[in-house]
């Protein structure tokens, strides 16, 4: 969506994928220099000729935030390739709960972690592996120190970079 910002300046025709607009969505900004960057992110993505969007979620905030056109947004769903994500050689980790991605306040790690300590009281080998550098170090070690205050820090694994993600996935019992 980034990409989109020559828009603004030069009249073509362009299609632009968006995943989100959660900032914009929420009003809330890392920096003012987001902010900026989201101003003209949603002045550029009305210039747009067509849309791409992979989810109804992402559709209708396109359509209440940007006043866009429904008609010229195209849901696609992210796919993925099974034979990569379910290889059926790889044995699945017992009680192994998954999550991939940001440590951001939005992304509510804290309630798997909060849920973690009250599921260990009747399955004591379970473990979170939480994978994805830490975009928020502050909020990185909050967590952290959650973990340790709830006595669950050593079913709490922090990876930040794994070669093999695909591998992670099908080891997991389940994902979040």
């Amino acid at each position: 969506q980034t990409l989109a910002i020559p828009l603004l300046w030069k009249k073509r025709k362009c299609i632009v994928t968006i995943h989100d607009l959660i900032p914009l969505a929420r009003n809330e900004y890392n920096s003012f220099a987001q902010k900026l960057l989201f101003i003209l992110i949603k002045k550029a993505l009305g210039k747009a000729t067509h849309l791409i969007v992979d989810s109804r979620h992402t559709k209708k905030d396109i359509i209440s935030l940007i006043d866009y056109p429904e008609e010229k947004i195209t849901v696609i769903p992210l796919g993925i390739d099974h034979s990569e994500f379910f290889d059926k050689n790889i044995k699945r980790e017992k009680n192994t709960v998954l999550y991939v991605g940001s440590d951001q306040k939005r992304k509510n790690v804290e309630l798997i972690i909060r849920a973690i300590a009250l599921l260990v009281q009747e399955i004591r080998d379970i473990q979170f592996i939480k994978v994805g550098e830490a975009q928020d170090i502050k909020m990185r070690e909050t967590l952290k120190n959650l973990s340790k205050k709830l006595k669950v820090e050593k079913h709490v694994i922090w990876k930040d970079y794994i070669e093999d993600l695909a591998n992670e996935y099908s080891k997991a019992t389940i994902f979040v």
